[in-house]
């Protein structure tokens, strides 16, 4: 077990295969190294993690209210992908993602919602 010194509440956690321990505290992406220390990925704001590909481990996706995020962790590359309201999101067995999303039909006076799937 490491204690984490936390400037802010922790907001997600994510756990890869080998046992890392990655979180983000309101900011970018955060990786808890074997010795104690902890790598910043700069240049993300992943949101909330959702976990890991279940198909390709090196890709972590994560929510916001607006989308989903996808780190590359190979080449520490982020992309957001915009889907409107966000709501959940699980990862899939053969990879990639199912996304709740909802968005107001004024026609029909009414929350609709949305299951999308991305890999």
């Amino acid at each position: 077990m490491t204690k984490l010194d936390l400037t802010n509440s922790l907001s997600s956690v994510a756990i890869d295969d080998n046992g890392t321990v990655y979180f983000t505290e309101n900011g970018p992406l955060r990786r808890l190294n074997a010795d104690g220390t902890v790598t910043i990925f700069n240049d993300t704001n992943p949101g909330t993690l959702i976990g890991f590909d279940r198909k390709n481990p090196t890709i972590l996706w994560s929510f916001h209210s607006d989308g989903v995020g996808r780190l590359d962790l190979n080449g520490s590359k982020f992309s957001h992908v915009s889907l409107g309201n966000t709501n959940r999101a699980v990862t899939l067995a053969g990879g990639g993602l199912a996304v709740l999303t909802s968005e107001f039909s004024p026609n029909d006076g009414m929350e609709v919602g949305f299951v999308t799937t991305l890999r």
